[in-house]
Order: structure tokens, then sequence, then C-alpha cells
């Protein structure tokens, strides 16, 4: 799958953006990395005490538009999270998409059943209220990058090549296993290529090619 940037150009607030119409709000342009804690001033009866550095916790949401052309209707689009402390919750469109309650693991959310032709409305919540949480500072909100996945809709899904070394006897046995998804309404058949390179020179070292079919 294609990886794009995603980190710039989103519109930060304070708290949850408001279910009223037009209601209005403070907002700042930001480019991710953005951690929102670290503006916060410091309490000495902060929750965390000297452990998070005397930091509040806090609420805080960021939204950026997706363009969204007829053509790329027919193609897979997945937001990749490097990351995002603490409570969160992805909404598309004013759809619930996902939630993940982990600040430090990262996660994707598959976008398309919540897209359309034109312009899409992405909302990143974190709440970082619940402290203490942490044994340091852990930051808030989208404080790592965020990714684009974009692909066919018979594509090899995230992080989805897993290969090692079976054997050693004067040659090596490399093993790949690789998972692949079809997001179509047929079976599909498919050839998958894969190439070992070596990295100085550019050369293919080993290669294998598979055919298979895969389900709906």
């Amino acid at each position: 799958m294609k990886r794009i940037d995603f980190n710039k150009d989103w519109e930060f607030q304070w708290g949850e953006p408001s279910n009223i119409p037009m209601m209005p709000a403070q907002k700042v342009k930001v480019d991710l990395p953005y951690d929102f804690m670290i503006g916060k001033d410091v309490s000495r009866d902060a929750a965390g005490g000297s452990g998070t550095g005397f930091y509040e916790g806090g609420t805080g949401s960021y939204t950026k538009m997706l363009e969204i052309t007829e053509e790329e209707c027919d193609r897979i689009h997945i937001l990749s999270f490097d990351g995002c402390f603490g409570n969160t919750k992805v909404v598309v469109n004013g759809h619930m998409a996902f939630r993940h309650h982990y600040g430090y693991t990262p996660f994707e959310v598959e976008l398309d059943r919540f897209l359309h032709v034109g312009s899409n409305r992405i909302t990143v919540t974190a709440g970082n209220t619940n402290e203490p949480n942490s044994r340091w500072y852990s930051g808030a909100g989208l404080y790592r990058k965020v990714s684009l996945l974009t692909g066919e809709k018979v594509h090899i899904v995230p992080n989805g090549i897993y290969t090692y070394t079976k054997e050693i006897e004067g040659s090596a046995l490399q093993v790949v296993e690789t998972t692949v998804k079809n997001e179509t309404e047929s079976e599909k058949s498919v050839k998958l290529k894969v190439e070992i390179v070596e990295k100085k020179t550019g050369d293919v070292i080993a290669e294998t090619v598979d055919f298979f079919v895969i389900e709906k």
C-alpha cells in the first residue's frame, strides 16, 4: 500500500467538538506531532505529581479534512496512528469509526465505509484526564505521526509481511509469510512475487512467485 504523510494542517481545539452546528470554538492550526499537554501550566496539585512534571491532564481534539474523488472511492483508505495518548476516539463524518485506549501502541482505522465523494471530516479526540496514569510525563493527544495508507481492494494488509530464518546449514532457509486481503465482491486470482534484495548493490539474491485465489 502507498503511505502518505498525513501530519500537516490539522485544527486543534480544547475539549470535544460541539454537536451544535456553528457553535464557535477556539481553534489553532497545528502540524503533527502535537502534544497539547506540554502547553498547559503546571500545578503543584497535579495528580501525577513530580513523576509527570506537575502537568495536569486534559481533553483535546484534532480535525482534518480528507478530499476523495470518485475514482478514489474504489480504493482502500486506512489511517495509521503511531500513537495517541490517552483514551482516543476517531470520528469520520459524524460516525464513530474507532476507539483506542492505550497511548503507547500504534493502531489503524479503516475509513472507507464512512467516506463519500468530496470533503470528509476526520476528528480525533484524546482524553488524558484519568490521572495518575503513568510514572513519567506521557504527553497527550497526537504526540506521534499519522499516515494515510491507500491501495487496491486486493492488497497486503498493513504490517502484513513477516519473515524469519527457519534454518541455517551452509545456506539459509528464509520464510516469508504474507497476509493478503480481498475487499471486492468476488473471488480474485492473485500473483504474489517476493524478492530478497541485497541492500548495497540492489541485486536480487532470491525470489519466489505464488499464484492463489482469495475469497471475497
